[in-house]
């Protein structure tokens, strides 16, 4: 801060004297607003693009969640776009099915991303929609379904692949690009074949990066992320839980932060947090006659099945019932003969990943065996399932996730585009 006196007066009649001269000639000087008419800098405008790596189901966070969230913290006023904002109904896996239950709602949700989304479809609309919503930054992750649905050959992707940035560019021909290379899955574990292509591809991936890239339009290829396992990391061996999410949104931030000069890299370690739903159903119990009881409990967003517990009441071993109920089941009767009573809990899973249980009920009358579930096992219309949730130990508490885990730092972003 100047101190009071002539430090101060050149600056001061610099100003008088460029207003007067602004009044005179009839103009007002004023620095030029941004395109979206709010004052100040333009924000970091970024599009994730792809397949439902990017769109995420029914309760995720969404690796989008946990880059905005970095972002904005470490790079500046950062925008989210695209044409679309929601979810995929896990229930039903339609595209057409958009649903908005994140896990936390509160980010930027937009975003060029649907479930089933190929390469060979998607690089027939990237230039209009680049166009449209004029991102500085895109972030893609396609592939797996060309790969793995199509049976589309690394060579043929590639040539897809070159014309999807090429079409991008005809939308902003400086556009800056992260391709994400496919990321590993429980498939290509278990098949050699398709481990094969997905290698062959992202090899490709790495070679049309590097002879693509200019000055103008930088264009790199982001590596998977460190230590990621799909049997730990997806709840399906395909599609990111809470954990694949975070090392998603970091390999994407480190990219950023070292080709781009956009925030910093993704704090480390990361936080620890539960995959599986984490709402708590709220379970109910209502005898409708005697020796049944009407079990009812509370929907939870991403549940593709429920579970129900038993034991005797008061008891301490708890009996999974041996079929889960679909998604779209919250009720269920039980019946049994009298004998000591028996205590019920719910707990909703995705995929593999389970959720929290539910409050303990008590049947109004004696209950032992139950009768035979009503109702169908869910089968996930993705990449086969490896084994169902994990019947022990109990989740813990989701904690904090990288919104209150990071400090404060300084924003900083360079890659900035009218």
């Amino acid at each position: 801060m100047p101190a009071p006196g002539h430090r101060g007066a050149l600056p001061v009649l610099a100003l008088v004297l460029t207003v007067l001269l602004s009044v005179a000639l009839g103009t007002a000087a004023a620095p030029a607003a941004p395109p979206d008419g709010s004052g100040g800098a333009a924000a970091l405008r970024v599009m994730p693009a792809g397949d439902s790596i990017v769109q995420g189901s029914s309760g995720d966070h969404t690796w989008r969640y946990h880059l905005w969230s970095h972002l904005e913290r470490r790079a500046g006023e950062v925008d989210f776009v695209g044409p679309d904002d929601g979810l995929t109904d896990v229930t039903t896996l339609d595209p057409a099915d958009a649903v908005h239950t994140y896990r936390d709602p509160d980010f930027d949700q937009d975003h060029n991303a649907r479930w089933g989304m190929s390469l060979a479809e998607a690089k027939n609309t990237i230039g209009e929609q680049v166009a449209a919503h004029r991102p500085d930054l895109l972030l893609v992750c396609l592939g797996i379904n060309d790969l793995g649905w199509f049976g589309t050959d690394p060579e043929a992707l590639e040539g897809d692949l070159r014309a999807y940035v090429a079409n991008a560019r005809t939308g902003n021909p400086e556009l800056g690009i992260a391709l994400s290379k496919v990321l590993p899955t429980q498939r290509a574990a278990d098949d050699a074949g398709f481990a094969a292509r997905v290698a062959d591809f992202n090899r490709r991936m790495d070679a049309v990066a590097r002879e693509l890239s200019t000055e103008e339009s930088p264009v790199v290829a982001v590596d998977p992320p460190g230590g990621f396992v799909p049997e730990q990391d997806t709840w399906d061996g395909t599609h990111p839980n809470a954990r694949g999410e975070l090392k998603i949104a970091a390999a994407f931030a480190d990219a950023l932060a070292s080709e781009f000069s956009v925030g910093d890299a993704y704090p480390r370690p990361l936080p620890e947090v539960e995959p599986g739903p984490r709402a708590v159903p709220e379970l109910t119990a209502e005898e409708v006659r005697r020796g049944t009881v009407e079990l009812t409990w509370t929907a939870v967003p991403g549940a593709t099945e429920y579970q129900i517990w038993t034991r005797e009441s008061g008891g301490t071993d708890w009996t999974m019932l041996p079929l889960p109920l679909d998604p779209g089941r919250t009720a269920y009767t039980a019946s049994g003969p009298a004998s000591g009573g028996t205590d019920y809990r719910v707990r909703a899973a995705k995929g593999w990943n389970a959720g929290p249980y539910s409050n303990v009920v008590s049947s109004p009358v004696p209950g032992g065996s139950l009768s035979p579930l009503v109702g169908y096992p869910f089968f996930l219309l993705t990449l086969p399932r490896r084994r169902r949730a994990a019947p022990a130990p109990e989740p813990r508490a989701l904690e904090a996730a990288d919104r209150d885990g990071e400090s404060a730092a300084a924003p900083r972003a360079s890659f900035r585009r009218s």
